[in-house]
């Protein structure tokens, strides 16, 4: 636990002793925020840095920086990262034009503060809001140590919301759920079956609380107000035709004594079906809830007056089978509050509603109540409450997210639970690098939520969360590099974020694709005109130079060897895991051995221009043959008449045991190879990423997976999308025709209320988003955008380990 007291000075005594010309060379100290004039030339220096901070004794994985900072003369500049500052504290990020300040919010503070970049990571100065918030701050070695005023739940209002993408609840409690002092009586806006829990058990006070005004919406959301428990809405609402009856909807508003830090949301378990509950890291009395019951014998039944009546007709109709558990996620947010009056002496208690264990309670709901009320319960919030810290527990539907906000006015955040959890976002990251996010509907006619397809009566929505980097390829302190999940092999993955981490890229996108067994690259990663692994299949592929100059197309590579005073043989693929019968080349690039794919290859050595000699690998445990720095392997694979052209006899084996480490040396026999792209332009670029298919090119549609040998599966599927595209100077014409001007690097994650893109609805968000050329990249659960440390898109449990990705680079 953290220790308080050691901080026994405060922030106005430590900034003048920061600025006292004793301390010629300090070695800790704290920034702050400072207006910005008009051209004024940064000068920044770096003097201390670290990769932890710990919030009141909790260590977290968060990287800060002490810097000198021209804008801040009199003092060091201290900072943490900025979407560490936004995940591990909950400070808001808002729209800017200008990298070199970022506005934030958190609860009332609202303030410009100053950034500086710093080997892939941005930090923002902190110590106005350090000073605002009475926050104390120590360095001590590697970490970062914050103590803030201690904080409190004063009491927590559940509420459902219904606007137009959340739709209404019939028997719901209309106007909230609210947890206050008092008897467990029902309130003028609920209705006696309603749940109205009561606060007289944990001694919670009654306060105001901010509730939806039905009906009254600002875009998508709904316009919220403040009123007392007795000015709220009566109106029982009917469900429109063709929408749910169920409402997945909450709000939850925790009221506190103080501002307090929170962590973004984490997830904690998911429940994919009764029998498939992942709940092993909830509080013990949740699992103890979740834990499905064990299987009781069935009772005989009493014989009665209905069961002995001989006419079937006047049987009393069968129940309706159980109601399967929805497919949950359950979710956790740390918040450095205590909540002494809403824990019980376990440590733990529900607030509302109860959690529906699989195959028994469900089994006793009426076919009218089971929908209604299992989400009603299912959706209530937990409180765990350890040392100084309360883990607020709640689950959602799949494929949702909670959004969290703190109030401006009152020390309270809202913990929204709704479909359209993604923010619209337009920040300047850095001078060249702009990071964007919003909803693009591709059908804006179409209503813009569609309920699943089970109970889908209308058209599909269309509108789908984007988001996005667009970065500058004008200036010259950005530069694009392939990056691999391990430098120094050619097999292996790693999830995004320590690839990207790992070799100091400001930001990342996943690349291409890869054999999920062994792990190695399919298609093309060339790297300063070195072939890491060759293309493949006529797939699309992206191409820069260092100036960054960018193509995008189809590619082939072509391979031809002429032996001396022989037929030419082509070449079937180039330093590639994609494995086929007949002839394929393994250079250096691929690493300093080769080992086989397949239970008998047989590898022939090239140095100078010279085969020099062959050996056969009948065992895929053959140990690996060098590759010769001034040379390559041919591997051939079953393909006899190859062998007898060049010359080598597998006859010997046939019928004989031949050691694995046999070597046969035979005549030295000299030949060339001759390579070419195609189309031919892909030679001239140092730097090549392969995927496909191909989405764009000159601004149209040219879209075809069956010519990049995609599977008619993969082609129709729908799934979440990683993509990058070009934009010109020029609409209507290619990157190649006309320079490029910007690159995007997108993701795009399922529509609301249904599934992700398919390739064609891809293709058509890209050229919403202005690309003229575009590539399609690996997908699914391998999509991810990075920036700064983390991922935009996505929370990293879900996010799958990938074999390479396309990094960005800014310079210092």
């Amino acid at each position: 636990m953290f220790n308080s007291s050691r901080f026994s000075v405060n922030l106005a005594a430590f900034f003048w002793l920061l600025s006292s010309p004793a301390l010629s060379t300090p070695t800790e100290g704290f920034g702050g925020g400072v207006a910005l004039a008009a051209g004024y030339t940064i000068v920044s220096k770096p003097i201390q840095s670290g990769t932890d901070i710990a919030i009141n004794g909790q260590n977290l994985p968060v990287n800060w920086l002490e810097w000198q900072d021209s804008r801040i003369p009199d003092r060091l500049a201290i900072g943490i990262s900025d979407l560490g500052l936004m995940h591990s504290m909950g400070v808001e990020l808002l729209d800017t034009d200008n990298h070199q300040q970022q506005p934030i919010s958190w609860f009332a503070f609202s303030h410009n503060v100053p950034t500086h970049y710093q080997s892939g990571y941005r930090y923002l100065e902190i110590s106005e809001l350090a000073a605002r918030e009475n926050w104390q701050i120590q360095i001590q070695g590697n970490r970062l140590e914050i103590v803030t005023p201690p904080s409190t739940i004063e009491s927590v209002q559940a509420d459902f919301i219904e606007d137009n993408i959340c739709v209404p609840v019939a028997g719901a409690c209309r106007g909230g759920c609210n947890i206050s002092h008092g008897k467990n009586q029902p309130t003028p806006h609920t209705r006696p079956s309603d749940p109205v829990l009561s606060g007289a058990d944990f001694g919670i006070p009654p306060y105001t609380v901010a509730l939806a005004s039905l009906g009254e919406t600002t875009g998508d959301r709904t316009a919220g107000r403040v009123q007392e428990l007795s000015d709220l809405p009566t109106t029982t609402l009917v469900n429109p035709p063709g929408r749910n009856s169920e409402n997945f909807c909450r709000r939850f508003v925790v009221r506190l004594t103080n501002p307090a830090n929170w962590q973004t949301p984490s997830i904690i378990g998911r429940s994919i079906s009764p029998q498939n509950l992942d709940i092993s890291d909830l509080p013990p009395p949740l699992q103890e809830l979740l834990k499905p019951p064990s299987p009781q014998p069935e009772p005989e039944p009493e014989p009665t007056e209905e069961t002995n009546l001989e006419d079937e007709g006047d049987r009393q109709p069968s129940p309706p089978p159980p109601q399967e558990l929805p497919p949950l996620v359950w979710w956790s947010i740390p918040l450095e509050a205590t909540s002494p009056h809403l824990s019980n002496s376990s440590g733990s208690h529900q607030l509302l509603g109860s959690v529906i264990l699989p195959g028994n309670n469900i089994q006793s709901l009426t076919p009218s109540e089971s929908s209604s009320d299992l989400w009603t319960n299912l959706m209530g919030l937990w409180v765990d409450s350890q040392n100084q810290q309360t883990r607020l527990i709640f689950s959602t539907p799949t494929g949702w997210q909670p959004v969290i906000t703190s109030s401006a006015v009152l020390p309270e955040i809202n913990i929204e639970i709704r479909p359209d959890f993604w923010r619209d976002r337009n920040i300047v990251w850095a001078e060249g690098l702009r990071w964007q996010q919003k909803y693009i509907d591709l059908n804006s006619h179409q209503r813009l939520f569609t309920p699943p397809p089970s109970n889908s009566t209308g058209r599909e929505s269309a509108r789908f969360p984007v988001v996005w980097l667009e970065i500058d390829l004008n200036n010259q302190g950005i530069s694009l590099q392939p990056i691999l999940s391990r430098p120094g092999s050619r097999s292996g993955v790693s999830p995004l974020v320590h690839v990207a981490s790992s070799t100091r890229a400001a930001a990342a996108i996943n690349g291409g694709f890869f054999n999920r067994n062994n792990q190695y690259p399919l298609g093309a990663i060339r790297h300063q005109n070195r072939w890491l692994s060759g293309p493949i299949l006529n797939r699309g592929a992206i191409a820069w130079t260092d100036q960054n100059q960018f193509f995008i197309d189809r590619l082939e590579l072509s391979q031809t060897l002429f032996p001396d005073r022989r037929e030419p043989i082509p070449l079937d693929r180039l330093n590639s895991a994609f494995i086929q019968r007949g002839l394929s080349r393994y250079t250096s690039d691929w690493g300093s051995t080769y080992s086989p794919f397949t239970p008998r290859e047989i590898a022939i050595t090239v140095q100078g221009e010279t085969i020099i000699s062959h050996q056969v690998l009948d065992s895929i445990n053959f140990s690996a043959v060098p590759i010769p720095d001034d040379g390559y392997l041919l591997i051939l694979r079953n393909e006899p008449e190859i062998a007898l052209a060049l010359g080598i006899d597998e006859t010997q084996c046939i019928g004989l045991v031949c050691p694995p480490s046999t070597q046969t040396e035979h005549q030295p026999l000299p030949v060339q190879l001759v390579d070419e792209t195609n189309p031919p332009d892909f030679a001239e670029y140092p730097h090549i990423l392969g995927a496909g298919p191909l989405l764009l090119r000159g601004n149209q549609v040219v879209l075809d997976a069956r010519a990049e040998n995609f599977s008619d599966a993969f082609n129709t599927q729908r799934a979440i999308r990683s993509a990058v595209g070009l934009k010109t100077n020029t609409p209507g014409r290619s990157g190649s025709d006309s320079p490029a001007v910007s690159l995007l690097l997108v993701v795009v994650h399922p529509r609301l209320g249904g599934p992700g893109p398919s390739l064609a609805e891809l293709a058509e968000l890209m050229k919403q988003l202005g690309a003229t050329d575009a590539l399609n990249l690996d997908g699914g659960s391998s999509t991810g955008l990075y920036l700064g440390g983390y991922l935009l898109d996505r929370p990293p449990q879900t996010a799958a380990p990938i074999h390479n990705a396309l990094g960005v680079f800014l310079s210092p």
